[in-house]
């Protein structure tokens, strides 16, 4: 099945900007700290979703482009934009396919995507976007795997639905080391903490089916399917709020 079903985040857009949770502010500050998000400073984020990187660094004043693949994803930033007022400008197309004056960006961000891209198109171009002493900045939020009851019975049962799931979470995506950028970029600091992101048992519901591995992986019927599996799994343990611990991780590399 694997092969019979083509990746569309575009299936799940309304749960993404609903229920997906966003970076804690612990994240910005300690961007804001590193330089990364600063009033007036010119933001390419790759990947954008519907805009977990985006929407903050233009309410913090920068001046902000998003870009994703996923014409849906875009629409519901366009949404989230007209709704607090903030000017970001979009962009739907691969990454890979864009183009931009020579030395048009301070910083370059990549949220929960860059695994998917193609770096040999990618990075010659954005060390030409980059200003002189810009920074790509690779970051990524996931809850952490095994941490309590909830997400242990959560897992098994997208292990059930989705046998590759699990692989592809192990698959290192977001480890310390990036040997694709080794040539190019100089990994300047690391960072990464676990914060309990706050959930109720629909919001946790809603996040799910959001994930990779079910509601941009499967038909709409199956998600239906799996959702009301899960809702009758978690029942008995997952009354009123909760948490669940999230990984955030920060990586900010500069050009040789």
């Amino acid at each position: 099945m694997q092969n019979e079903i083509t990746l569309d985040w575009s299936k799940t857009s309304s749960d993404y900007a609903r229920f997906r949770p966003g970076y804690h502010e612990k994240f910005f500050t300690i961007l804001q700290a590193l330089g990364i998000g600063k009033e007036g400073q010119h933001i390419l984020d790759l990947g954008a979703g519907t805009g977990a990187l985006a929407v903050p660094f233009a309410d913090q004043g920068a001046i902000v482009t998003a870009n994703d693949l996923t014409e849906n994803q875009i629409i519901e930033l366009q949404s989230i934009c007209q709704r607090l007022q903030l000017d970001i400008t979009t962009i739907v197309s691969p990454a890979e396919e864009m183009d931009f004056p020579e030395a048009s960006f301070d910083c370059i961000t990549a949220s929960m995507c860059w695994g998917y891209m193609n770096k040999d198109i990618l990075i010659p171009k954005i060390k030409k976007w980059l200003k002189k002493d810009g920074v790509l900045m690779i970051s990524s939020l996931n809850w952490t795997s095994g941490s309590n009851e909830i997400a242990v019975k959560t897992e098994e049962l997208l292990q059930q639905y989705n046998p590759e799931w699990r692989k592809e979470r192990k698959s290192g995506l977001h480890s310390i080391v990036d040997e694709t950028l080794a040539n190019d970029f100089e990994l300047k600091t690391y960072h990464k903490f676990i914060y309990p992101m706050p959930f109720t048992l629909e919001a946790w519901r809603g996040r799910i089916r959001a994930c990779k591995g079910m509601g941009a992986f499967f038909p709409e019927e199956t998600v239906a399917k799996f959702d009301t599996e899960l809702n009758n799994e978690l029942q008995a343990i997952a009354k009123g709020k909760f948490t669940m611990p999230h990984a955030i991780t920060i990586k900010i590399y500069g050009v040789f």
